[in-house]
Parts: C-alpha cells; sequence; structure tokens
C-alpha cells in the first residue's frame, strides 16, 4: 500500500510546483504587461495634451495678429508670453513652446520675441518645417540644454493665416512623464515605426538600430501586444512589447524577475527536500518487500540446483515442488507455442511479399498493351516496333512471375532495361535514361522488380508533365559500406514542401493500408522493410519544378545457387 501512495505524494507535489510555477510566471508577464500598456497609453495623453497646446495657440486672436503683423504690440505680446508660460508651469515636462510666423520671420518663445528666425540658433531648425501642415510629432536635435527632443509642430494656413506653434518635450524626462520606473531592475524602451529606439536611457543619438541592443533582441514590427519569460540570462526577466496606434509608437519594457527568482529557489528547495524524503521512505518500503519477495523464489532455485523436483519432506517442499512443475511445463508450452508463432510469421511474410510483387504487375500491364495496339495500327515500322515490344513484355512478365523474391543484381537491371525500352517506345523518346551501375556488384542480391515502381514514378509524376526542357533519368547503383546504394533520379516537376512532408511521413510509418497516391513506391517501401528490418526507410528529397530523388540502401547478400539456376 505505502508503495501506492508514494508515487502519488510525489506526483502530487510535482503537480502543485508547476502550478505554482505558471502562476508565478503568469502573474509577473501580466504586471509588466500592464505596465508597459499604461505608458503607451499616457503617450498618449501626453500627444492630446501636445494638440491641445498647439491647436489653442493658433486659435487664439492675439496669436493670429502675431502671424499677419510685423510690428507686434506690446499687449500682445505680454498675452502671448502669458498664455505659453501657463502651458509651461500647466504641464510638466515641457520644455519650450514656441510660436512662429513664416509671413514675417518672427519667433516667439515664451520668454524672448526674435524678429527673424536667423537671429537666435536654437529656433534656426523651423525653416525645415516650414511646409508642415497638421500636427507632426517628431523627435529632434536641439543646441542648448539636453540635445534630444521630442516637437510638435502644428501649422495654420488658412482663412488668410499663415503660423506655425510648436511644442518640445524632453526625451530625458519622458520616462518619468509616463509615469515608467527606471533602475537596475527596470528598462524601458520607446521606438518608431521603422524600428529605431527614439528614447532610452543614457541614450548617445537621435534614432539608434535596434539591433545594437540585447534587451530588443525579440522586438518585433507588429501591431499585437507581446510578452515573454526568458531565462537565457543569468537572471530571468520579463520583456513586453505594445504598440499604439495613436502615437505610431512601439514601448518596450523589461524587468528583472528578482522576487520571482526567491519564489523559485524557495519552491525548488521544497520540493527537492520533499523528493529526497519521499525517495529515502521508497528506498526502504522497496527494499523490504523485495527480500519478502525473493525468499521463496531463491528457495524454488536451491530446489531446481540440486534436482529435488519430486520428494521431499516437509511441506514447504511440496509447495515448491509443485511450483517448479508448473514453471516447467509453461517453459515447455511457450517454447512450442514460439516456434509455432515463428513458422506462422514466416509464412505470412512470404505470402504479404507476394501479395505486394503481385500488386506491381498489373499496374503496368494495362498501359503497355495499350500502347502496343497503337503501335500496330501505325503502318509497318509500328508492326516492327510492336514485335520488339510485345518481347520485352514477355521477357518482363516471365520474370515477374518467378517464385523467388531475390534475385541477381544483373537479372534485375537486364529486366529494368527491357522495362525502360517499353517506357522510351511508348513515349517515343520523350526523356533519355543514363543507367550506371558499379563494377562487382552484378552477383548482389536485391528484391525483384525493385527498379520498375521507381521508374515508373520518376516517368509518370516527373518527366511526362514537364513542360520547356528534357527530361531525364539517372539510374545510378554503387557499394556505400556494406549496403547497396540505389539511386533514382529524375529532372521532372518535383514536389511541393507538403506533399515532400507527407511522402516521408508515409514511408517513415508504413501504413497497413495502400493510400491512393504512391502506390508503387511505398509498395518498394512495405517489401523493403519485410525482407531487411533492420535497413533503413526509403529517403526522398525534391524540390518543386526542379528535380525528385530516391535512395535506397540494401544489405549485401550473395545469391543462392539454386534459386539464381531456377531464376535462369
Amino acid at each position: 500500500m505505502a508503495l501506492i501512495f508514494i508515487p502519488v505524494i510525489l506526483c502530487i507535489t510535482l503537480s502543485v510546483f508547476l502550478y505554482a510555477e505558471r502562476t508565478i510566471e503568469a502573474e509577473f508577464s501580466s504586471i509588466n504587461l500592464t505596465n508597459t500598456r499604461s505608458a503607451a497609453e499616457e503617450m498618449k495623453k501626453l500627444t492630446r495634451k501636445m494638440r491641445f497646446i498647439t491647436a489653442s495657440l493658433l486659435l487664439d486672436d492675439n496669436a493670429r495678429a502675431f502671424f499677419t503683423d510685423s510690428d507686434v504690440f506690446e499687449g500682445t505680446e505680454r498675452a502671448l508670453n502669458g498664455q505659453i508660460t501657463s502651458y509651461l508651469n500647466t504641464y510638466e515636462g515641457i520644455e519650450s513652446i514656441y510660436l512662429y510666423s513664416p509671413l514675417t520671420g518672427q519667433v516667439l518663445t515664451g520668454l524672448t520675441y526674435y524678429k527673424s528666425t536667423t537671429a537666435a540658433a536654437n529656433i534656426r531648425w523651423l525653416n525645415d518645417f516650414q511646409m508642415a501642415s497638421g500636427m507632426l510629432l517628431t523627435p529632434r536635435i536641439q543646441e542648448e540644454g539636453y540635445p534630444y527632443v521630442l516637437t510638435a509642430i502644428r501649422r495654420l494656413n488658412e482663412y488668410g493665416y499663415d503660423g506655425v506653434a510648436v511644442v518640445n518635450i524632453s526625451l530625458n524626462a519622458i520616462a518619468s512623464m509616463l509615469g515608467v520606473q527606471e533602475d537596475d531592475a527596470h528598462s524601458f524602451y520607446i521606438l518608431n515605426e521603422a524600428g529605431e529606439v527614439l528614447y532610452r536611457k543614457n541614450k548617445q543619438a537621435l534614432l539608434e538600430d535596434a539591433a545594437r541592443f540585447s534587451d530588443l533582441r525579440h522586438f518585433e514590427k507588429t501591431q499585437e501586444d507581446k510578452t515573454l519569460l526568458d531565462r537565457t540570462e543569468s537572471r530571468a526577466f520579463v520583456w513586453s512589447q505594445v504598440y499604439n496606434e495613436t502615437t505610431g509608437l512601439y514601448f518596450v519594457e523589461k524587468t528583472y524577475m528578482t522576487e520571482y527568482t526567491e519564489r523559485m529557489s524557495m519552491l525548488q528547495g521544497l520540493i527537492f527536500s520533499s523528493a529526497m524524503i519521499l525517495l529515502a521512505m521508497f528506498l526502504c518500503v522497496a527494499a523490504y518487500l523485495t527480500c519478502n519477495a525473493l525468499r521463496p523464489l531463491r528457495h524454488l532455485e536451491r530446489v531446481l540446483d540440486q534436482g529435488e523436483i519430486v520428494g521431499g519432506k516437509h511441506p514447504q517442499d511440496e509447495y515448491t515442488r509443485y511450483l517448479t512443475q508448473r514453471i516447467m511445463a509453461q517453459i515447455q508450452s511457450n517454447a512450442h507455442f514460439r516456434e509455432m508463432l515463428t513458422d506462422q510469421l514466416i509464412l505470412l511474410e512470404k505470402t504479404q511479399l507476394r501479395s505486394l510483387r503481385s500488386q506491381i504487375n498489373p499496374h503496368f500491364l494495362f498501359n503497355t498493351l495499350n500502347a502496343i495496339s497503337m503501335q500496330v495500327a501505325g503502318g509497318e515500322d509500328g508492326q516492327s516496333r510492336a514485335i520488339a515490344m510485345i518481347g520485352w513484355l514477355s521477357e518482363l512478365l516471365r520474370y515477374s512471375l518467378a517464385k523467388t523474391d531475390s534475385v541477381p543484381l544483373s537479372m534485375e537491371i537486364l529486366q529494368t532495361r527491357n522495362y525502360l525500352n517499353l517506357l522510351l517506345a511508348r513515349y517515343d523518346q520523350e526523356f533519355t535514361v543514363e543507367l550506371s551501375v558499379a563494377p562487382g556488384l552484378d552477383g548482389c542480391l536485391v528484391p525483384r522488380l525493385l527498379l520498375q515502381p521507381l521508374i515508373e514514378n520518376a516517368v509518370f509524376h516527373g518527366v511526362v508533365p514537364l513542360e520547356g526542357r528534357q527530361g531525364r533519368i539517372q539510374i545510378q547503383i554503387d557499394r556505400r559500406d556494406n549496403s547497396l546504394c540505389v539511386v533514382v533520379e529524375d529532372n521532372g516537376i518535383g514536389m511541393s514542401a507538403e506533399t515532400l512532408e507527407q511522402l516521408r511521413t508515409q514511408l517513415a510509418h508504413l501504413p497497413e493500408e495502400m493510400p491512393e497516391k504512391h502506390i508503387g513506391l511505398l509498395n518498394v517501401a512495405i517489401r523493403l522493410h519485410l525482407m531487411y528490418p533492420a535497413s533503413p526507410p526509403v529517403s526522398v528529397e525534391s524540390a518543386a519544378d526542379a528535380y525528385t530523388r530516391f535512395t535506397l540502401l540494401i544489405p549485401l547478400e550473395s545469391p543462392d545457387p539454386a534459386a539464381a539456376s531456377e531464376d535462369a
């Protein structure tokens, strides 16, 4: 009973550990993703603020007077300065606000009034955006203060007015404005739609390539939210990515899970201690039960060694004698049954091999006879070819009806040439055939009609449907270690990746029933498996509109003189 409960307790403990681990991971991932979404939403709100500030400034009556009149009244300037200053004081993180008149060249910064953009170095960049319309959100480099800013530019060019409002936000303060925590355990990034880093802590350029940073190796240009747990570094971390459609920006947050590591270490210690205790209990119980179970077996072993199958004085000897007789009878019965089963399996394999071989014969017979009938109707030349085809066919049929399953390679090559002659005559030399056999292999045994299904597959599914180039079939037979290597390749239409994967699956796991496609090839594969169970499966390689290659490895065997004389 203890042996039953110990594995159960161990399984429960492991299940609790795995469930706790998944729960903790899901909790940290959810928190990190929520924080990243919150930063994206805050950026969206910040964009709305910038849109509001630029729109309200452009629609102000004082601003319109500033845009059209080169001589601004002191009251107008004071009112605009006060409005800009109120925005700067109200919205934390805004570094500066500009009003620019393309008509007069005047710039008002909220603190200083310039007659022309060329009068101050920090506003010369405005000339590059004079043609902008609507609101533009762009990063740029300024010449004073922190160099990297995020600038919102909005232009009003209607109703006789032409003016530009500019709001600058320091990229150095963007994280705090979005409520993002940055320390040794937290990293935060903002990327534009091109995948360039717009913000990171201690940035060194306006736009940086994301590929430079290991923290961004999981980044993808996708609008779907993404979060994952990464344990590849010394400390596990959660990585989240969020895309905001309004701003067109990606937000990435990486958080090292110090608390997660502590929790997992505690759980690992607990499960290890529990496992050791349970293992010790299991070994003690197992040792006790094993000793009790082996005691009568050892006694039985001594009785069998002493030959005391009958006789004996003690009741224990009687019981041992009874067990011995039952065991001996069972062994003899099993031996007889094993011999019968082996004979039946051998007979079944022979029957299955002959059945498979008989499936090949009718496969090409009808088409060949039809081709012969067409040759007979084609005049004297056709009739002479028909006579030759009948001769080749009769030899091939006589060869296929023989009783032996294995034949010398030379005989298989001879009948393969007959089969190729039939195909070339039928298709009027639409393709070429190259047959190469390494020296010294003529006497090796191979399954009868091994090559015919492979050639048939290459012809009908490879070179016949081919258009635009000459079909070619290559047959190469050589020695590879202690095996005979047979390669049949064509330059036909090939197979798609999906069809190739399906065929490889069928060859690796041979079906009990023949499918509708690749009957000949699977027939050969099943025969090879029955005749040579230890040989590797048929290998197939293919590329669409390029080639198909079948490779077979057959153990090298010498011919049986009696079988060879029968085939001859």
